[in-house]
């Protein structure tokens, strides 16, 4: 009987180095639910993110009263790139504390995956998402308002609507009155 075969993983941006600076038990456990799912079965605890975008799960592990989460992409949104990327590897968004700062910044990965992909409305949606979570002057980790402004100001250029793209990139979010 053949083995069946292990999907590899594709960590993105800092999520490598985030993951290796968890605690060694939490480390050590997000590996191992990492593992189950590379070989096809689900880890022990973890929530969909539908509002991230579908496919897109987070592992969750607890330890020492913290909470630690892995975003990862499982199943990728159907299109003909995004199937044979989805079938040679899952995609690790986040690794980070739990909070909406780590849900954030993979929000926003997935809006520029979307947006890459020619899928400008639903990107759309997960900026403004995300926009609208925000404080504005936020500091610390994760992306800030201003940085999710930008990335809608970015958006609305590759979207072809300029309007748009410069009512964010000025900074207002309101919209134009009269």
């Amino acid at each position: 009987m053949k083995a069946a075969t292990r999907k590899p993983l594709a960590f993105v941006g800092r999520s490598r180095n985030e993951l290796n600076g968890f605690p060694d038990s939490a480390r050590q456990d997000a590996g191992y639910q990492l593992d189950r799912v590379q070989a096809g079965l689900s880890p022990d605890r973890f929530d969909q993110l539908p509002s991230i975008g579908r496919g897109v799960l987070e592992i969750k592990v607890d330890e020492y009263r913290e909470a630690f989460r892995v975003v990862y992409v499982a199943a990728f949104p159907e299109t003909a790139e995004a199937i044979a990327a989805q079938s040679e590897s899952l995609e690790i968004l986040r690794a980070a504390g739990a909070g909406a700062n780590a849900t954030s910044t993979s929000a926003m990965k997935l809006a520029g995956f979307l947006a890459a992909s020619g899928r400008f409305a639903e990107a759309e949606t997960l900026l403004l998402e995300v926009h609208d979570v925000l404080p504005a002057g936020a500091t610390g980790h994760g992306p800030s308002r201003a940085t999710a402004a930008r990335a809608l100001a970015d958006l609305y250029d590759a979207w072809g609507r300029p309007g748009d793209a410069r009512r964010y990139r000025a900074g207002s979010d309101e919209p134009d009155s009269g």
